[in-house]
């Protein structure tokens, strides 16, 4: 499978699904002055190259497929640790 280069990073395919690293950049201000902000996040894609999962969350640095149909990753509105199904629904979260 060839995908145009779009993503930072791609993992191998499993079972349809392959891990993506995307990066975006935003100008922030505050107080006057701008900067540029970079934000990394993961999701998946097929092998068309489209989003199964929108590339929403945090990666934990170790998983980089589905294992027993759930992928654990971090919420990026806390950083808690996070177990997602394949249609990329948060199905237990850290307390």
């Amino acid at each position: 499978v060839v995908i145009a280069p779009q993503f930072e990073n791609v993992e191998d395919f499993v079972n349809g699904l392959a891990l993506v690293k995307t990066k975006t950049k935003e100008t922030v201000e505050k107080n006057g002055k701008k900067s540029i902000k970079s934000q990394t996040r993961y999701g998946f894609i097929n092998p068309a190259g489209e989003f199964v999962i929108p590339p929403t969350f945090l990666s934990d640095g170790y998983n980089l497929a589905f294992s027993d149909e759930l992928f654990r990753a971090i919420d990026p509105s806390d950083k808690k640790q996070i177990y997602i199904n394949r249609k990329g629904e948060i199905v237990w979260k850290e307390k």
